[in-house]
């Protein structure tokens, strides 16, 4: 039994009178029966429903299709990204230079087309469970990012790094030219940042040797981002780590895969997760507008 049918099991079971319970887990062999209780309690009632292959193409990049839909040709691809929602589609149709416009399918082959790429993107992770599958977890709102959202906390929390090297800069101009390759938002960010004691130290950016360049600094601290991210997301389960690397474009997926380990003291983990959630708040309080009064 694969690990989204125990999780299914468990819940029917679950939901049983206590006499009933204890007969149904009897069907079960002892190895089975510990592998179901054994499971984190999903964050959701999935017996309500749920949908795997909807929730893989939801949550996944676009950069993470281009090479399953290249071998096609350009009127096939158009079928494949007519079964997408627009904003996606729209994405790799310019990746993938299709100039072809986009059609009306049925609800049959829109299903097709879109289990076709889901299965690509299942590859690696055949045992993967839906979202609502997913046990809770703090670091949950990551889920409910955009990409563009998700790499902008990513941005915020490499600014953890440089924070901390600040704060042993006198030079003034120095400063001020540091400040002035960030937006406004970042620059807010940043300054609150180097008030504060950072509690998760890691190696220096060594400010002191950069030339200068925005084009330098900027990729440097993107990584140290991920490097945040990463650790931060090593005791999450195996499937959570896969939603939130498939958000990312692949080659920044491959960075924080590489990045993803412990780490000595297992207070960090906290500290960690709470600089995720700090970033991604600010994100959401600069992206979504207020309402504007009628």
């Amino acid at each position: 039994m694969k690990q989204l049918g125990r999780l299914v099991c468990r819940t029917f079971i679950e939901k049983r009178k206590r006499d009933s319970r204890k007969e149904l887990f009897s069907f079960l062999s002892p190895k089975e029966k510990e592998l179901v209780l054994n499971l984190s309690a999903p964050s959701h009632d999935i017996s309500l429903g749920f949908d795997l292959i909807g929730d893989v193409l939801k949550k996944t990049h676009a950069s993470w299709l281009v090479p399953f839909l290249r071998q096609f040709s350009e009127k096939e691809i158009c079928l494949f990204l007519s079964s997408l929602d627009k904003t996606k589609a729209e994405q790799l149709k310019k990746s993938l230079k299709c100039s072809m416009p986009l059609v009306t399918l049925t609800e049959t082959a829109g299903t097709f087309f879109k289990e076709k790429m889901a299965r690509f993107l299942l590859t690696d992770a055949e045992d993967l469970i839906p979202v609502e599958a997913l046990a809770k977890t703090a670091l949950k709102p990551l889920l409910d990012l955009s990409s563009v959202d998700l790499r902008l906390s990513i941005e915020l929390l490499g600014l953890h790094d440089l924070a901390v090297e600040l704060k042993q800069i006198i030079d003034s101009t120095q400063l001020k030219k540091i400040y002035s390759i960030f937006p406004k938002e970042k620059e807010v960010y940043l300054k609150s940042l180097a008030h504060k004691k950072e509690p998760v130290l890691f190696k220096k950016l060594e400010i002191s040797r950069w030339d200068g360049k925005a084009e330098t600094l900027l990729p440097l601290l993107f990584q140290r981002g991920l490097n945040r991210l990463g650790k931060a997301l090593y005791p999450e389960s195996p499937d959570f780590i896969w939603y939130v690397k498939h958000q990312m474009e692949m080659d920044d997926a491959a960075t924080l895969s590489s990045l993803c380990k412990s780490l000595e003291h297992v207070r960090a983990y906290t500290y960690l997760s709470k600089q995720v959630l700090d970033a991604i708040s600010f994100v959401q309080k600069i992206t979504i507008k207020p309402p504007v009064p009628s």
